[in-house]
C-alpha cells in the first residue's frame, strides 16, 4: 500500500475530519503539511516546499511607493470578483505578472469589478528573500503582509496569555502524532510547532479576514493554488458566508497528488473550493477527488494559450547555431535530475550542435549542483525567468511530473519522461494515450540513442485533449452562469 493510500486509510480509521480543538475542526488546515512530511520521509525525498519566514525584516522588501496597497493602509472597495493569488510572478513587458490570475482578471474587468489579494512570500510556496515583485501587471491589488506580520507577534503573546488554550492545542497535536507514529513508524515531532501554529492562526486570524471578505463583499472568489493556511482559511470563511469559490488548476492532478484534492469521503471535506476549472480532459484523475464531478469544468489555460502563439526573440543565453535539450528540474528531484543532465552532457560531446538547458525550479534558486558546471550546459536559475521562451527554441524536453512538461507539449516539443523517478508513474499514465512524441526512458543513454535516430513531435489532436482551446471565453461563460 502506498503512503498516499495508507494516509487516506488513517483518516478514515481515526475520523480525522471530526477532530476538534478550541471549537475548530482543524484537520483540513493541517493535513497537507503532515502528509508532505510523511511522504518525503518515507520516500527519502527532498522537501517539496522549503518555505521560511524572513529572519531579518530588512531582507524582506516592503514597497513604500505601493504602501497604500497594503492592508492596514489600503482603502478597501467592494468588488464582484475577488482573486486570491500568490507572489510568484514572471516579467512580462516590464511588469511582473501572475500567470494564472492577471490574464483572467484583465479579461473579466470589462464586465465586472475585480480585486486581487496577494499573500506574502513566506506564507506561500516561493523563496522568502525578496517579498513581492514590483511593478505588477494588475493595478487593483491588496497585500496582506502587515496582517500576517501582526500574527507573528500575536502568536507569541498567545502562548503567554492563553496558556490553557495552548496546552489544549499541544495535547491534541501530540495525540495525532502518536496515532501517525503507529501507522507510519516514524517520528515527526519536528513538525509539532508548525502544526500548533497553524491552529493558533485559525483561532487568531479568522475574524480579521472575515471582516475583509465582508468589506469586499464579492459574489465569487477565485483562488490561485492553495493549501496555504491563509487560503484555506479564506475558503472556510467564504463557505460559511455562502460565497461561490473557484480554484484555477495549478498543476496536473494525478491519482495521488496533490493530496489536498484527494479524500475518501467528499462529504467530510468542507474547506475546498466549490468549483475546479481545469486545463483539459487529460489533466485530472477523478479518483478520490474532493470536488464533485459536476463542478469540474474544463476551460483551458489563458496564459499558455497566448504564449503558444507569441513570437519570441532568441534568449541571450542561447546561440542560434545550437540545438537545445531542455531539462526541467523540480524541488524534490533536483539532485537526481542534475546528475542526469550531467550524464547526458557527457554523452552529447560527440554531437557538438547539442547543448543542454537546465531550468531550475523557482524553489531551487539557492541550490548549486556542481555537476552542471560543464561547457555544454546552460543553467537558468534566476527568479521570474519564463520557461516558455526556452521551450520555443528547444529541440526536445526532459522532465518527470512538472506541469511544464505538459506546457512544452503545447509547443510541439518531443518529450522524454525519466520514469525511474518518484512521480513519473502518474505522468506515464496521463500521457500514455499520445500516439507519438512522448518517450518514457530510464537513463541519459536512452535519450542519446533517440536523438541519434531522430525524434518525433506530438500530434495536435493529442495535445488538444490536454489543453482545451478558447480558454478566456470558456471561463467568461462559466462566470456568467455562476453570477446570473
Amino acid at each position: 500500500m502506498s503512503v498516499f493510500e495508507e494516509f487516506l486509510k488513517y483518516e478514515d480509521s481515526y475520523n480525522t475530519y471530526d477532530k476538534e480543538v478550541l471549537g475548530i475542526q482543524y484537520w483540513e488546515f493541517v493535513r497537507y503539511a503532515i502528509f508532505a512530511e510523511i511522504k518525503v520521509r518515507v520516500n527519502n525525498m527532498a522537501h517539496i516546499v522549503n518555505v521560511t519566514r524572513p529572519k531579518q525584516l530588512k531582507k524582506y522588501v516592503i514597497s513604500v511607493r505601493n504602501l497604500k496597497k497594503y492592508l492596514g493602509f489600503a482603502k478597501i472597495k467592494s468588488a464582484d470578483i475577488l482573486f486570491v493569488s500568490h507572489p510568484r510572478r514572471i516579467l512580462q513587458n516590464g511588469k511582473f505578472e501572475n500567470i494564472y490570475t492577471d490574464e483572467l482578471e484583465m479579461y473579466l474587468s470589462k464586465d465586472y469589478s475585480c480585486v486581487t489579494v496577494e499573500e506574502p512570500c513566506w506564507e506561500t510556496f516561493v523563496p522568502a528573500d525578496s517579498g513581492h515583485m514590483f511593478p505588477v501587471k494588475t493595478s487593483n491589488i491588496l497585500y496582506i503582509d502587515f496582517y500576517e506580520l501582526s500574527f507573528l507577534f500575536k502568536s507569541r503573546i498567545f502562548q503567554v496569555t492563553h496558556k490553557k488554550e495552548y496546552k489544549q492545542i499541544e495535547k491534541e497535536v501530540l495525540e495525532v502524532f502518536q496515532e501517525l507514529e503507529k501507522i507510519f513508524n516514524l517520528n515527526i515531532d519536528n513538525l509539532k510547532k508548525h502544526i500548533i501554529e497553524k491552529i493558533i492562526y485559525i483561532y487568531l486570524m479568522k475574524d480579521k479576514y472575515s471582516k475583509l471578505i465582508d468589506s469586499i463583499n464579492p459574489k465569487i472568489v477565485i483562488f490561485n493554488y492553495w493549501p496555504t493556511i491563509f487560503k484555506t482559511l479564506l475558503i472556510n470563511i467564504c463557505k460559511e458566508k455562502k460565497i461561490s469559490t473557484v480554484e484555477l488548476q495549478h498543476g496536473t492532478i494525478t491519482y495521488d497528488d496533490p493530496v489536498e484534492h484527494k479524500c475518501h469521503n467528499i462529504e467530510k471535506c468542507y474547506n475546498v473550493c466549490e468549483y475546479l476549472l481545469t486545463f483539459g480532459e487529460k489533466h485530472i484523475d477523478l479518483n478520490y477527488l474532493t470536488t464533485k464531478k459536476e463542478n469540474i469544468i474544463e476551460v483551458g489555460y489563458p496564459f499558455l494559450e497566448k504564449k503558444a502563439k507569441q513570437y519570441y526573440d532568441l534568449p541571450e543565453e542561447l546561440e542560434s547555431n545550437n540545438k537545445y535539450i531542455l531539462i526541467m528540474s523540480q524541488t524534490a528531484l533536483g539532485e537526481q535530475l542534475s546528475k542526469f543532465a550531467s550524464e547526458l552532457a557527457d554523452l552529447l560531446r560527440d554531437m557538438k550542435e547539442y547543448k543542454i538547458i537546465f531550468k531550475f525550479h523557482p524553489n531551487e534558486i539557492n541550490k548549486n549542483y556542481s555537476c552542471l558546471n560543464k561547457e555544454n550546459i546552460v543553467q537558468i536559475k534566476y527568479k521570474g525567468s519564463e520557461i516558455y521562451k526556452y521551450q520555443r527554441f528547444a529541440e526536445a524536453q526532459v522532465g518527470v511530473y512538472s506541469t511544464s512538461i505538459y506546457e512544452g507539449l503545447m509547443f510541439d516539443l518531443p518529450t522524454f519522461i525519466l520514469k525511474n523517478c518518484v512521480g513519473a508513474e502518474e505522468t506515464e499514465k496521463n500521457l500514455s494515450y499520445m500516439k507519438q512524441g512522448v518517450y518514457f526512458i530510464n537513463n541519459a543513454f536512452e535519450v542519446y540513442n533517440e536523438l541519434k535516430k531522430g525524434v518525433l513531435r506530438p500530434q495536435e489532436k493529442d495535445i488538444d485533449r490536454l489543453w482545451k482551446k478558447n480558454s478566456l471565453k470558456n471561463i467568461d461563460s462559466f462566470i456568467k452562469q455562476i453570477l446570473k
